[in-house]
């Protein structure tokens, strides 16, 4: 069956869309900001997922850095001079040098502050496990923006959901802790999977027939539900965390860009 938009959902595209806190990003034409000395700088996106985990990571290993937000859809030129493909994040440290990929910079900031807290499990095996899990679990979220950029009504994705909704689903009923992680706080685990769990309610509303995903989960997938909740009241989920709406407009907006 083919998505068909809801009333509600063409309500959303019809009106328009506002997202106040990206008008200072820096964009095309515009002059790099000048950089503190011994301060780095991570240059990001507000929505942007891979970028999210980085901000999780360094919020909860209180990271000393500026954050340079840019416009991903009319990037600056110095961006390329950060990352030659013009992607975020991207990591610059005190001395000038670069990194970039979310989870090369997630793992850096982890092992460079604070020795005793550390968001990857002491056990070897235990620590490449998770990385493992972390490469296959977001598998929708990929394939529902390549469908929303081909600019089609067609945006239905609901097999991909319903798979991914019985992975995690699993995956934490055989963990049995309150986080993937462990049951006490988030782990990078945890921080590097966030960011796609946190969509996962506006892709189940612009991407499947369900109406209502809170009522889905309680009824389909209750422990990802109780990990949602439990998750939010984390710090550093907390600082980064954007609404299901506010998703669901930028994901709409993604579209109609692309149909221009």
């Amino acid at each position: 069956m083919l998505c068909s938009l809801s009333s509600s959902i063409r309500q959303t595209v019809n009106r328009k869309m506002s997202f106040k806190f990206l008008e200072n990003n820096y964009t095309k034409g515009s002059t790099e900001p000048e950089k503190k000395p011994g301060v780095a700088r991570i240059f990001s996106f507000q929505l942007c997922p891979y970028a999210e985990r980085v901000l999780l990571v360094a919020s909860a290993k209180s990271f000393n850095f500026d954050l340079v937000n840019v416009d991903l859809a009319n990037k600056p030129e110095w961006l390329f001079e950060k990352n030659k493909f013009g992607l975020v994040p991207v990591l610059e440290l005190e001395d000038g040098n670069l990194l970039h990929e979310s989870l090369i910079i997630a793992d850096y900031i982890d092992e460079a502050t604070d020795a005793d807290h550390k968001l990857h499990p002491q056990n070897l095996f235990e620590k490449y496990r998770q990385k493992l899990f972390v490469q296959e679990f977001a598998t929708a979220y990929p394939q529902f923006i390549a469908k929303l950029k081909s600019g089609s009504d067609d945006i239905d994705v609901t097999k991909e959901v319903e798979n991914f909704i019985r992975f995690f689903e699993s995956e934490l009923s055989q963990r049995n802790t309150r986080f993937v992680g462990s049951n006490e706080s988030p782990q990078m685990v945890d921080y590097m999977i966030w960011p796609f769990v946190e969509r996962l309610p506006a892709v189940i509303s612009l991407g499947t027939q369900i109406k209502n995903w809170e009522q889905h989960l309680s009824e389909n997938a209750p422990l990802i539900l109780k990990y949602m909740q439990a998750m939010k009241e984390d710090p550093a989920v907390k600082q980064n965390l954007f609404s299901p709406d506010t998703h669901i407009d930028f994901l709409l907006s993604v579209r109609e860009r692309f149909r221009k």
